[in-house]
Formats: structure tokens, sequence, C-alpha cells
């Protein structure tokens, strides 16, 4: 039996018209962007202290052959700068976990901005404004600006910050030392003066730009970017192993959603193992309601990829998330197309393991609303008898916590009655807008999974939902798996036992006992299953 594993949050979607999916990628965006912003800080760090560092030797020129204030005044600055700002500027930038946005800003403000004004501050006893360490505030300018990609708003406080020091540091001296306030009346001196302002500044705006454009040819390079015969526009998705983007097939002149192996995992043999069955679980399966692959390849570079259809809708959580609690018959029309998709997969010897919301996808198909697509499976398990490998690491549990079966939570092996249970756990999640075990951490939702009863769909929804519904609900969630529906094969049979007479739909004996009257669900012809 071999496992497949990899990211649980990674979609081959991309909505439309949704503003939460445009504010997600936006941020996924800007998250990237954010890390690769660390990494190119990092870099910086690694020359820019040991430059500071050494310009401690201009200290001592200044102090032994131009007659400046003392040695260990200059350097109790310099390097007083040095012990006070550098050590928290590695602790927070070089750690396993990367800073937060708010903390790497406050950490490059403080590093490149004390490093200025410390510089503005030597400057007042040797030269005024006139003084030759001027330069040395444009040279902190040009070592930031090389080892940052920003845009120009937020670039511009930064280097505000680090311009700033010159003329506010001197405008304090001058207003406390006589003598640097007879270099005004000093024309070389104070036609120094205006230059070292004018160059400070005009350096701070050729960084600021210089760094906008850097950032928008990062943004268009993943816009340009090609991927076998793909060309990447945006991406839609990320998660632990792989990224999905939209990308455009010139050929087909049609766009669809593409899932890559990330960079740093194509030299992973396990890594690529696990893309590889994902790939081969998905491709097999040519029920409509699962979403279809349509190739596979390794590109040059060995970039691991493979291309599916690119849907557009919204998944089952945003969708109750939006309008809350479905009607019944609906959330029947929505969880059968699911099952059916399931039952094929069930067929073939593949697992799901992580039957959710976030993986069931709601979109149109030939004008029809409302159709289902089962994504991801990229931790499927699929069953091969000559299969020895295991690629599942002992004791990891592979799935959501509020949607897993109690066998899963104990470490046994997951069977088609665990996606029952994951699709018995939807349905529920559709008729009352929660998951049927909420709690404050997974080991809570994992004990409520093992020992509490599931509740009553019609207690938490509020208003009644017909006993024969709530029957088949418990019996998807059933602790013992042998209690529930064998595979979805069942499931999918009973829910489609459900027929129609006039406007209502009757439960089955299959579903559970004939159904009185309360019974009835009203429906219309249309949501029968496909």
């Amino acid at each position: 039996m071999r496992e497949i594993t990899g990211t649980s949050t990674l979609t081959g979607s991309v909505s439309g018209t949704s503003r939460a999916a445009i504010l997600e990628q936006k941020r996924s965006v800007e998250h990237a962007e954010h890390l690769g912003d660390v990494r190119r800080f990092r870099a910086g760090l690694m020359i820019a202290i040991p430059t500071y560092v050494f310009f401690g030797v201009l200290d001592a020129i200044s102090v032994r052959w131009a007659g400046a204030a003392s040695l260990a005044w200059f350097w109790g600055i310099r390097y007083g700068f040095c012990l006070s700002v550098v050590p928290f500027t590695l602790w927070a930038v070089c750690r396993k976990t990367p800073p937060s946005p708010r903390l790497f800003h406050f950490v490059d403000i403080l590093l490149y901005g004390g490093a200025a004004w410390a510089i503005a501050v030597m400057a007042t006893r040797y030269g005024g404004i006139a003084s030759h360490y001027v330069p040395g505030i444009m040279m902190v300018i040009v070592a930031r600006a090389a080892f940052s990609a920003q845009r120009w708003s937020q670039a511009l406080l930064p280097n505000l910050v680090i311009a700033s020091s010159y003329p506010v540091v001197m405008g304090v001296a001058l207003l406390l030392d006589p003598a640097l306030r007879a270099q005004l009346h000093e024309p070389n001196a104070a036609t120094a003066g205006m230059n070292h302002l004018l160059f400070v500044y005009g350096t701070t705006v050729l960084a600021i730009a210089g760094g906008h454009h850097a950032w928008t040819l990062r943004r268009q390079l993943f816009e340009s970017r090609s991927i076998g015969r793909y060309r990447l526009k945006k991406r839609i998705g990320a998660g632990g192993m792989g990224e999905v983007w939209a990308a455009y097939h010139a050929g087909l002149k049609r766009d669809i959603a593409l899932k890559i192996l990330r960079p740093d995992a194509s030299g992973d043999v396990e890594a690529i193992a696990r893309f590889e069955r994902e790939v081969k679980a998905t491709s097999e399966l040519s029920h409509p309601n699962t979403v279809r692959v349509f190739d596979f390849g390794v590109t040059d570079d060995g970039i691991f990829y493979y291309a599916m259809e690119l849907l557009e809708g919204r998944n089952l959580g945003d969708l109750v998330k939006a309008e809350g609690p479905l009607p019944v018959a609906r959330a029947i029309h929505l969880v059968i197309q699911a099952s059916r998709s399931l039952a094929e997969a069930h067929e073939h010897g593949i697992i799901h393991r992580d039957v959710k919301p976030g993986n069931l996808f709601v979109t149109r198909a030939g004008g029809e609303p409302d159709f289902v697509k089962l994504l991801d499976f990229g931790i499927a398990k699929v069953e091969e008898p000559d299969a020895n490998v295991e690629l599942t690491g002992t004791g990891v549990l592979a799935g959501t916590p509020k949607y897993m079966a109690p066998e899963v939570v104990l470490g046994k092996g997951a069977t088609p009655a665990s996606d029952v249970y994951g699709m018995g756990a939807v349905f529920f999640f559709l008729l009352t807008g929660r998951a049927p075990f909420e709690g404050d951490s997974a080991s809570a939702i994992y004990l409520a999974h093992l020992h509490d009863a599931v509740p009553r769909p019609s207690t938490v929804r509020g208003e009644p939902v017909p006993a024969s519904i709530e029957r088949l609900v418990a019996r998807c969630l059933a602790k013992d798996p042998a209690a529930r529906f064998a595979d979805a094969g069942a499931l999918a049979d009973a829910l489609g036992a459900l027929v129609v007479t006039g406007p209502s739909l009757v439960p089955s004996p299959l579903v559970m006992a004939a159904a009185s009257e309360d019974d009835r669900i009203t429906i219309r012809p249309a949501a029968r299953a496909h």
C-alpha cells in the first residue's frame, strides 16, 4: 500500500467574482515577496555590517590626521550602535521562523536608519555641515537599495528616516554649537552643506525609484514565466509541497490550473514520489464531478508539474460562510455529486483522506449551477498490492481534524468508510453551518470524534431537518466504521434512492425506513444527480 502525502490546501481553481479569493491571492503574493525581502535582507547584512565596522579605520584617520574629536568618542558611537542594534537584528531575521512583516519593517528602519543617524552624529565632530562623513549616509541608502525590491510606498518611510538624519542632526547641532553656526557664514562650508543635502535626498529619490522598478519586474517575472508549454499568469494557491498557478496554454488558447512541485522539493525523492502518486490518483478518475487532469511533465531544469482544469466558483466552505446553512434539498444535491465522485475513487482503490468543504468546489458546468468538483488528492492513499513504500511518516495524521474519522485519529489505516465519515461531516456542515465537532485545539476535536455523540442537525440548525436525513448523517458519522456505509458508492446509492414525487423527494428504504410525512424534502427535479 502506497500513500500520497502533500498539501491539503491547494485547489486548481480560481474565482472570477469572489472578492475573498482575490484578497487571498494578494495575501499569498505579498507573503512570498515578504519571504524574498527577508532573504535579501539577510544577504545584505553579511556585507553591510562588516563594511560599517571596517569604517572604524576612517575614524582613526580622522582623529590622527585631521584633529577630529577623540577616537573613543567616534568608536563609542559606531560600535555602541553595533553592539546595541546588530544582535537584535540578527535575532529577528536569522531565526528559523521569518519575522512578521511588521517586525521586519521595524528592524529594517532600526538598522539602516540607526546607522545613518550614528554617522550624522559623528559628522558634527568632524567637519560639521561640510563633513566628509556625509557620503557615508548616501552609502547606507545605496546599501539598503541594493538588497531590497519594494513598492515605493513601502520604501518611502525607511528611506526618509535615513535621509533625514543629516538635516535633523545638523539642525540640532547648529542650535547648540556656536562654532557650527559660524559655518553658515563660510561660503565654502555652506556650499558643501547644501551639496550634501541635495545629494542625500537625490540618492534617496533614485533608491526609491530603483527599488520600485525592481519590485515591478519581480511581479512581471512570474506573469511571463513559462513551465513547459504553459505561461504562468498568477498564483492561486500554495501549500507545503507545491503551488497552483493560473496558466495559459497557447496551443489550446485557454487557461488551465498548473500545480508545480516546489523547486526546493524537486531534489527530494520522497516528495517527487508523492507528487507522481497524486497525479496518478487524479488522472485515473474520469467522473465528471472530479477535477480533470490534462497533462503531466518535467521541465529541463527539473520542475515537476501537472495541468488540470481551471474552475470558477468557490468551495463549500466559502459558500456556507457567505450564505449560511443550505436548504436541505440543495445540500443533498451537492453531497450526492461529491459522493459519486468519491465512489469512483473507491472503486479504483483510492482513499481521499481529506474530504472537507475546502476540497469540494461548486462551479457551473454546461450552464448548470451547483456543479460539484472533488479536488486535491494530495494525501490520498492508493491501494496497490505490489507496493512496498510507505510515504507517510509513522505517527503522522493525514487529514483535517474537524473532518477526520475516529479510526484515523487512533492511527489506524484509512478505509473507504473513513471517507464516508468525512462526507457525513461535510453534509452536517452544509445543514448547520458548522462541523459536527468544534474545539479550541486539534486535540480537543480529536477527543470529540472519539467519544462525543453527534449533535442532531436540526438542533444545531434551529429548525427541523427530515428525520431520515438526520439518520443518514448519523450513520455516516458512526464511531465504528462497520456501522457506516461501506463506501461512497453505498452512500451515493442511498442518496440517489430519494425519488421525486411531485415537488418533493421521499427517502426510500435505502435511506432508512419509510419516510413519514415530516420527512418530505422539497426539491426541483433538475437537482437530480448526474
